[in-house]
């Protein structure tokens, strides 16, 4: 019994030991991957849940954008295109708007204070975009008056070119007079300046006649004379200026004042550069339709041509730099490259000077002659042409040569000059004297014949004139290219007609034959139709000199 009971126990023991070591160690491995399965699951059927409505929502969205796109495209075949095309026409046009803004617009206002700028772009809008000429005009008042407030130089290129568009915004304005006034003042404010900065720094005051009074005027010329015998006298005593020794800070005040005295005189050539332009534009004025002024166009144009000549001794006398237009000689554009070969583009710092360069005084000789001669004044024109002919035959004249490369310009001077002797020679005071003039011409003197003194003095202007414009003729036909251009051209058409011209004057038929026939070829060539049918014309008349 005890051994079968004990047997019984011993086995309910065990069943029991097993049983209690098996159970902790089957739950704890069956009961969290069955969790972590079901965990899993339930966030996959979540997510699922979750983003269904989403595609669901893409997808119709898609197939209503489909949809309503063909509708678009069906209902409306003309003006969706239209549509599109006026978004990418406004897309570039404000693209393009921008690169200008960018590009040449905001460059300009770069110089100027912000509040500065913001008042010219004020005055630029209601001149270019909304002409309002109050609202422009206090805003360039204020823009000049905020510039001179923050320190900027009052004849600097900015400050001035505030004054100058002033002027052009009451000249789009149609207000001509408020605009001839504007730019008077500042021509005369200009010459003032720079008059007097002449007079201090002892460099030729008193010679525009502006500014200064006749006790200054002596004054300045009593300081330049002892100026020149100091100067005179340290040439004769080369050691005697090397006693004095400055350094330190003395030296960097010295070496200040000399790049301010420096500036000082840069300005000065810039702004009366920019007195000769006014001048010039002055005359332009007073000859429009709004004044038609003769008298005040020719004494403005006489002002700008005058203060040229005047500065131009001044220069010559005080042995100053003289500008020189830059123009590249043949050799040289022949030797750069093709991209540099405009004359415009060409920039040479060892020609180019701030004040008025050969070229640019021509061109104010030129435009006072061309306006004696519009009203028949030879005898004034003819003087200017040959001054400015000079003037540009210096300029164009390489210096390390010694060489001319002449332009088309002087073609063209050389024409104005043989068409004003021509002038001079056949003008006569009625009708019935110039064709009994014209008859005298074609009658050549017989031996032992004393003819007319005035008549050879009009053969004598002929005869120039013939010269003038032949040498005008072959210089236009010998310049090439990259120096030839369009005036070359007129230069030898109209040298041609006034050579036929002057034949006829002088009954040379088949001369004049000739030349009218050659410029209907050359009017042909350059196409210019109109001076074609001239050409025909004359050469009709030609055809029956007897």
């Amino acid at each position: 019994m005890l051994g079968s009971a004990a047997r019984h126990t011993s086995r309910s023991l065990t069943h029991t030991r097993h049983h209690l070591t098996r159970q902790p160690f089957s739950t704890r491995l069956l009961q969290r991957p069955q969790s972590a399965a079901r965990r899993d699951l339930f966030q996959n059927i979540k997510t699922t849940q979750s983003t269904r409505p989403i595609s669901q929502a893409t997808h119709r969205w898609k197939r209503g954008f489909r949809e309503a796109s063909k509708g678009i495209w069906r209902k409306n075949p003309i003006l969706l295109p239209l549509a599109l095309f006026s978004l990418a026409g406004a897309t570039a046009l404000f693209t393009y708007v921008a690169y200008v803004e960018y590009t040449t617009v905001g460059p300009q206002y770069v110089p100027f204070p912000p509040p500065v700028a913001d008042a010219l772009r004020t005055g630029v809008y209601y001149t270019d975009v909304d002409m309002n000429p109050p609202r422009a005009l206090q805003a360039y008042k204020d823009a000049l008056r905020m510039a001179l407030e923050m320190g900027m130089h009052p004849y600097s290129d900015e400050v001035l070119g505030i004054k100058l568009q002033t002027a052009a915004m009451l000249e789009k304005a149609g207000l001509i007079k408020p605009a001839i006034e504007v730019l008077d003042r500042v021509k005369r404010e200009i010459l003032e300046w720079v008059e007097t900065g002449h007079a201090r720094s002892g460099t030729g005051g008193g010679v525009f006649g502006v500014g200064l009074t006749g006790e200054d005027s002596q004054a300045v010329a009593v300081r330049q004379q002892k100026q020149r015998q100091q100067q005179q006298q340290l040439l004769k005593e080369p050691g005697k200026e090397s006693k004095l020794e400055i350094s330190g800070d003395a030296a960097k005040d010295v070496e200040d004042l000399l790049k301010i005295e420096a500036h000082e005189s840069a300005l000065r050539d810039k702004a009366f550069k920019q007195a000769v332009a006014i001048c010039m534009k002055l005359g332009e004025l007073y000859a429009s339709d709004y004044i038609q002024d003769s008298k005040a166009s020719e004494a403005s144009q006489e002002a700008a041509v005058e203060l040229c000549l005047k500065e131009l001794q001044r220069r010559q006398r005080l042995n100053l730099p003289i500008g020189r237009s830059g123009r590249p000689t043949s050799s040289v554009m022949q030797q750069a490259p093709a991209n540099n070969a405009d004359d415009d583009n060409y920039d040479d710092d060892d020609h180019i000077d701030a004040w008025l360069n050969l070229e640019e005084i021509a061109t104010a000789l030129t435009q006072l002659a061309d306006t004696y001669q519009e009203r028949d004044q030879y005898e004034l024109s003819l003087p200017l042409y040959v001054r400015a002919l000079e003037l540009l035959r210096a300029d164009e004249r390489d210096e390390k040569t010694n060489k001319d490369y002449p332009s088309c310009r002087q073609a063209h001077l050389l024409t104005s000059i043989g068409g004003t002797l021509g002038h001079q020679a056949q003008r006569a005071p009625t009708a019935t004297a110039e064709a009994a003039l014209a008859k005298a011409f074609r009658t050549a003197k017989k031996d032992g014949e004393t003819e007319d003194p005035e008549l050879t003095r009009r053969r004598e202007l002929l005869a120039r004139a013939v010269q003038f414009l032949l040498s005008a003729r072959d210089l236009s036909q010998r310049i090439k290219p990259p120096l030839r251009d369009e005036t070359c051209d007129m230069s030898c058409l109209f040298a041609t007609l006034n050579l036929g011209e002057l034949a006829v004057t002088q009954g040379l038929r088949d001369e004049a034959v000739a030349r009218f026939r050659e410029a209907g070829e050359i009017a042909k060539k350059i196409g210019h139709p109109e001076m074609g049918e001239h050409a025909e014309e004359r050469l009709a008349t030609a055809l029956r000199i007897e």
